[in-house]
């Protein structure tokens, strides 16, 4: 019996020396990698990584918020409706500085443009075509602070009350 054991033991450290051998030979390259457990090394010749949607996309837009501006909708003397009007401004990263130095005369220019618009609209038609709003926005924003200073504006919120 003990001599059984002694051979089991020596046979199961026989097979350890030999499958940490066949495992260095692998690993070396000595012996090829059949069970793919060392992956190969970096060639010159590797593909190239595909790239991140970040830099597929690029960096995400950056919006500036605008005061809500209100707009009232006055019928022979009676105050008929409300329109409040929240808008983002999509700007280039750079061009942030000029348009803080004109927010307020933007914000103004907004108002004057609304004040034509909404009423003028309303009185023709029962709701706002907020795809004409957004194209007159962005002609207001560029005849303040300058062409391509203001990408797009974003109509955050539209409410009548």
């Amino acid at each position: 019996m003990k001599k059984i054991l002694k051979i089991l033991v020596l046979l199961i450290i026989l097979l350890a020396v030999i499958a940490g051998g066949g495992l260095a030979a692998m690993k070396f390259g000595v012996l090829p990698d059949m069970l793919g457990l060392f992956p190969a090394p970096p060639t010159a010749e590797a593909p190239a990584r595909e790239p991140t949607v970040i830099e597929r996309l690029g960096p995400p837009p950056v919006f500036l918020p605008m005061k809500p501006i209100e707009i009232p909708f006055i019928v022979k003397g009676e105050l008929r409706r409300r329109v409040s009007v929240r808008l983002r401004l999509q700007v280039d990263p750079e061009s942030i500085p000029v348009i803080e130095k004109a927010g307020d005369r933007l914000h103004a220019e907004y108002f004057k443009a609304l004040m034509d618009f909404i009423p003028t609209t309303l009185e023709s038609r029962d709701t706002v075509d907020l795809r004409a709003l957004k194209a007159r926005m962005l002609e207001v924003s560029s005849r303040v602070l300058g062409p391509h200073v203001v990408l797009d504006v974003l109509i955050q919120g539209y409410y009548e009350h």
